[in-house]
């Protein structure tokens, strides 16, 4: 009999062993921190292969056994029992490609509640604290999956894992799978973990840390936090977050204790990451980590000062590797907004350059004068993964709410979309948006520059940033890879690329 579902805590994959495709990104992760012995909470993976299997069936029927059996270990492990009136197992289920998507599948917290079990819960927290979990899993279920909860927990659990199966083939998903060039014959796996709540009584909360700066590249940790709250408050943009200063000062112990992990996991992947958290009660789990999506900025100085530490073993060769000529190209032609301009608003600058356009508050408005050749702003209280599309044809992302590390924050930096995000000053009416005493209809002119933050009325004249040290190096490292004194940058980044594959194939 074929296996599809594996414990994170499995022993027998070999040291180094490149899970993702078996996996997905999110699978691995957990794999690996528990190896470095992280408080991850206890899960286990339903693999890609199981993927492809109830894509031919339509039916999990062969799953049941090896569900069963997993559970069985998580309730033993948790002395919790799923749909058990005292301590009942709660569980979320998430998706996780072998390529990250951030916010393009589905996810599902609080599975495991129904009528019985919140009153178990309730007695171990509050009745209102456990009816609030309760009701988030009755929306965000019948939102997803399309059906009326289940009071069956395992039911629950079958139309959680097929909802996250079927969103791998969701508008939004293979829009961003084509955009970044993905293919849609990868499938996805799904993780079903131990519930960790950011709302439990006591000090509680969630968030999402980078180890450097996504959009300078900087190395200073950045991110986002949320007091009693879930995970997908802070990453959907549906929430003003705070910024993760609000932690250091609230718990300066668990504060240390995640600057710790995070330091450790990004030597463990020598790379920036991405880190999600929660705090249940006084006590820190991580959830998730995986190699931070970035700006073009933000690839070229991380590469660089990486390469010039030598924790990390990273070569010259291996940094300008780690560079894509588009990415640099996009740099270069970066522009900052004329600082003569007066700003009408200004939010958080989520993804660097400036961009004009004719400001759409909605996904079919957007598309329609993208598709008349003109460029576009989107404008939005909030993004959603169904806004996917609306973001791709898109010159730049205007949000009113939502932090730095929300989906739309993400997307909009590996996309090289200027995004500004957080936007308090925004007032949707209607068919309008009113700031700072001015009024934006739909297909007014408007810019905004990702990097300040500023949002201006109108089109406003830019000027290109010129090439920093980080660049200054990385092409000195490309030229001598590529054995030319040439003079453009890119075209010499690719050279050097061209090289270095051209002696991996000499040496494979």
């Amino acid at each position: 009999m074929p296996r599809f579902v594996f414990s994170t805590a499995d022993t027998t994959f070999a040291a180094g062993q490149d899970l993702r495709s078996l996996l997905g990104g999110k699978g691995a992760g957990l794999v690996d921190m528990h190896r470095l012995g992280l408080p991850v909470p206890p899960a286990f993976v339903i693999s890609t292969e199981a993927f492809h299997s109830w894509l031919a069936l339509r039916d999990l029927g062969f799953l049941k056994d090896e569900l069963d059996r997993h559970i069985g270990v998580l309730e033993a492990q948790l002395e919790r029992t799923l749909g058990g009136a005292d301590r009942p197992l709660i569980v979320s289920v998430r998706s996780g490609a072998p390529v990250s998507m951030p916010g393009m599948m589905d996810t599902i917290l609080n599975l495991g509640l129904n009528r019985k079990t919140v009153k178990g819960l309730a007695r171990e927290w509050t009745p209102e604290a456990a009816d609030q979990a309760y009701a988030r899993l009755r929306h965000s279920y019948e939102a997803i999956v399309g059906a009326k909860l289940p009071e069956d927990p395992r039911a629950q659990l079958l139309g959680a894992i097929a909802a996250v199966f079927a969103s791998w083939d969701s508008e939004r998903a293979r829009t961003y799978r084509a955009r970044g060039g993905i293919s849609h014959k990868l499938g996805t796996a799904a993780t079903v973990q131990a519930m960790v709540f950011g709302t439990a009584p006591g000090f509680s909360g969630t968030g999402v840390m980078f180890t450097r700066h996504p959009s300078t590249g900087a190395a200073e940790v950045m991110g986002d936090w949320l007091a009693d709250a879930q995970g997908e408050d802070v990453v959907a943009g549906t929430h003003q977050t705070e910024p993760l200063e609000a932690l250091a000062q609230a718990s300066p112990v668990l504060w240390q204790e995640l600057v710790d992990i995070a330091a450790r996991l990004e030597l463990h992947q020598r790379d920036m990451c991405d880190i999600e958290f929660t705090i249940e009660s006084g006590k820190l789990w991580v959830l998730q980590y995986r190699r931070g999506k970035r700006s073009p900025q933000s690839a070229v100085r991380i590469a660089v000062e990486m390469a010039q530490d030598a924790r990390f073993a990273i070569s010259p060769r291996e940094a300008v590797e780690r560079v894509l000529p588009d990415d640099l190209a996009a740099l270069l032609a970066e522009r900052r907004a004329d600082t003569g301009s007066a700003p009408v608003a200004t939010g958080l600058g989520a993804s660097p350059g400036v961009a004009s356009g004719k400001a759409c508050f909605s996904v079919d408005s957007a598309l329609d004068k993208a598709d008349a050749g003109e460029p576009v702003i989107l404008v939005r209280p909030e993004t959603s993964p169904d806004d996917i599309p609306g973001m791709d044809v898109a010159e730049g992302i205007l949000t009113s709410t939502g932090g730095l590390v929300s989906h739309a924050a993400i997307v909009a930096r590996e996309w090289r979309k200027p995004a500004v995000v957080g936007t308090s000053a925004l007032v949707f009416d209607g068919d309008v948006v009113t700031v700072g005493g001015e009024v934006i209809r739909e297909g007014d002119e408007i810019t905004i520059d990702g990097a300040t933050g500023h949002v201006y009325l109108g089109s406003v004249a830019g000027a290109s940033a010129e090439a920093d040290s980080h660049v200054c190096r990385l092409i000195e490292w490309a030229r001598e890879i590529a054995g030319t004194e040439g003079e453009d940058p890119v075209e010499t980044l690719r050279m050097a690329h061209a090289r270095i594959a051209a002696e991996k194939g000499e040496h494979a």
